[in-house]
């Protein structure tokens, strides 16, 4: 990247700077500025203040979508080591690779963490749209998105976020709720449901229940959050499972009473012009289930913007 000064648009789809030598490595996203969109479906690297130097230290970047970003000494659930897009890349990868590749892949690492500074800077004045479609592993949750809630991004207008840590999502909400215009959360994890009634500008809500009933707790914290609704609201998305169709899958008990609570709390707010409900019937690979609004194909990320276009009219 040390042949840019800016760059408007960067897109990493999978990159494991472990396979580069140090003194390569260090050099490959350093000091690019991006002034409009940066993606990240898939990133490792060997210290987390590798991701966090370039990805935080971006003051013009107008558009920001993390994913999978981790330590290459993580092992996946699988115990391979390997992101699931990786494995799908895996064979033609094998095919192009030469042996001097190989070497490269298995060379050691030489970066101290003393390269980096022990506080990463955070500059992310210009940032308007986040989205975080991060799993619980990786760095995403446990280093940049408190660094992030740190910064208190007070202008940003749009976040989209797959929820696995309700308190610091908690902690990033809070400063950015009166300058907020849409709001985009799946919940993921048992009691993160969040009060957004400070989100006075808050014109869009979406709500991900693609992981209900399998995760029984997603509805109750939907309904929870939506009850807390500012009554700016004037559309709400609700991505449904094909599962949620059929009743007989609903869990027993509490479900019934939940969906009234739903339909009760969408009838309170007083500005509510349109309910849109997405219900994917049939998956096919290009389509990430666990996620909301930025769905990628072909490596190829829809921004906000396009979402916008497409469903607001």
């Amino acid at each position: 990247m040390n042949h840019f000064s800016t760059v408007y648009y960067i897109s990493i789809d999978l990159l494991n700077l472990n396979r580069f030598p140090a003194e390569i490595r260090c050099h490959i996203l350093p000091p690019a500025q991006v002034i409009g969109v940066l993606t990240i479906r898939s990133l490792k690297v060997e210290h987390p203040e590798e991701a966090t130097s370039f990805i935080l230290n971006q003051p013009y970047t107008k558009f920001l979508s993390l994913r999978h970003i981790a330590l290459a000494s993580e092992t996946d659930e699988d115990g391979t080591g390997k992101t699931t897009h990786e494995q799908e890349n895996e064979e033609d990868n094998d095919q192009e690779r030469k042996p001097a590749d190989q070497e490269t892949e298995n060379a050691s690492s030489d970066i101290s963490p003393s390269t980096f500074r022990t506080e990463p800077v955070v500059r992310l004045g210009k940032l308007r749209h986040l989205c975080l479609n991060s799993g619980p592993q990786g760095i995403t949750w446990s280093h940049i998105v408190p660094l992030l809630a740190d910064e208190q991004l007070v202008n940003l207008q749009t976040l989209i976020v797959d929820c696995h840590d309700g308190e610091v999502l908690g902690k990033l909400f809070s400063p950015i709720a009166p300058a907020l215009r849409s709001l985009a959360i799946q919940f993921n994890c048992p009691g993160a449901h969040m009060d957004i009634s400070d989100a006075r500008s808050l014109t869009n809500l979406a709500f991900s229940l693609a992981n209900y009933s399998e995760k029984e707790y997603a509805l109750a914290d939907t309904v929870s959050t939506i009850s807390s609704a500012p009554p700016s609201v004037e559309h709400v998305f609700l991505n449904l499972g094909k599962e949620i169709i059929n009743t007989k899958n609903h869990p027993a008990g509490s479900a019934v009473s939940q969906w009234e609570a739903l339909e009760v709390a969408l009838a309170w707010l007083p500005k509510l012009k349109r309910i849109t409900i997405v219900v994917v019937l049939i998956y096919r690979q290009f389509i990430d289930r666990s996620s909301m609004i930025a769905c990628e194909r072909d490596g190829f990320v829809f921004t906000v913007d396009q979402w916008h276009n497409a469903l607001l009219g």
